[in-house]
């Protein structure tokens, strides 16, 4: 689960099928990230994380 800026999180979630909105929580500004599915480059990864970080 990854925090998000809400506008950037419906982005994610129209561009990539492994982001969906956040799983028993907020889902307007969290996310589940499905990094298992190989779909997500490793540097979106990273950037989602530094991210999430910024906004808690």
């Amino acid at each position: 689960m990854l925090k998000c800026d809400s506008e950037y999180a419906q982005e994610l979630r129209a561009e990539f099928e492994s982001i969906k909105p956040g799983y028993h929580i907020h889902k307007q500004q969290w996310n589940s990230v499905y990094i298992y599915t190989g779909e997500l480059p490793q540097k979106l990864i990273f950037d989602l994380i530094d991210h999430s970080c910024n906004m808690i």
